[in-house]
């Protein structure tokens, strides 16, 4: 069984054809996770064997739910030229513990952190609060997860949607 993914050194090509994991497009481009990577969108469950994963460092974009359902992620690796995270990218990974967002991630997608209720601790690298909807965070527990950021933006955060939810901001 897949337990750890470690496709940091991996390039992601882009693809166009029919028989890619999203049945509703055609195209992924490069240096994208193709949405439904990890997660069957015919019987509506993820890849529940994954534990850590350590993502592409190349990677600009997860597809829209690239990991949803997978519920046995706990750990996942962002890097820095990460600059979006799509509609429930990891929707449901209820074993999701924590998360680094990296200072260049200007867009995080509707419920893409939706149902992840082990999460313990968002670390958000950008000092602008992300514009996001509230639906992001849906069924987080805004009292025991910490979000940290800068400390110079703590303010900006506990004002800005779906930041502001957050007891413990540091």
């Amino acid at each position: 069984l897949l337990e750890v993914l470690d496709i940091s050194e991996t390039e992601i090509a882009s693809y166009s054809g029919t028989g890619g994991t999203d049945r509703y497009t055609n195209y992924s481009a490069a240096n994208e996770m193709p949405g439904y990577s990890f997660s069957n969108i015919t019987v509506g469950s993820g890849k529940k064997s994954l534990r850590s994963i350590n993502l592409p460092k190349g990677i600009s974009s997860i597809g829209r739910y690239a990991f949803k359902d997978c519920k046995g992620i706990e750990e996942v690796v962002t890097h820095m030229e990460l600059i979006s995270i799509s509609d429930g990218a990891f929707q449901d990974c209820v074993n999701l513990k924590s998360i680094t967002l990296p200072y260049r991630l200007t867009s995080i997608g509707n419920s893409a952190f939706k149902g992840c209720i082990g999460m313990e601790v968002i670390k958000n690298l950008n000092p602008a609060p992300i514009k996001a909807v509230e639906s992001v965070f849906s069924g987080i527990d805004y009292e025991s997860c910490t979000l940290k950021v800068n400390t110079s933006s703590i303010s900006e955060y506990k004002q800005a949607d779906a930041w502001r939810n957050f007891s413990s901001i540091e």
